[in-house]
Order: C-alpha cells, then sequence, then structure tokens
C-alpha cells in the first residue's frame, strides 16, 4: 500500500469527483495479501465474469 500512499491527489478531498483505477488496484493488492493468490491470474475468475456477461 506504500505505493498508494504516495500518489498525491489530483484535488481537495470533496471539492472535485474524477473516476480512478485505483480502487481496484487496491482491491487487489488486499486480495493477494489475504489469499496469497492473484486475483488477475484466478481461474476462478473467467468462470465468474462469463456467469455476469
Amino acid at each position: 500500500m506504500k505505493i498508494v500512499e504516495g500518489i498525491p491527489l489530483a484535488f481537495a478531498p470533496r471539492t472535485k469527483w474524477s473516476y480512478s483505477n485505483l480502487v481496484y488496484l487496491t482491491l487487489g493488492v488486499l486480495i493477494r495479501h489475504v489469499s496469497g493468490k492473484n486475483l488477475w491470474r484466478l481461474p476462478e475468475r473467467e468462470d465468474l465474469l462469463n456467469r455476469w456477461a
């Protein structure tokens, strides 16, 4: 999470809104830390995405 901490804010909180993929990066890091598995390489991921399509 040190990488995320080092990213400067583009503007003050609650003053603007902007889309960011940072949440997905953070989720991937969290899942890998907790489960020891890489979210993007899980075989189950394909099955899960196919069910949502």
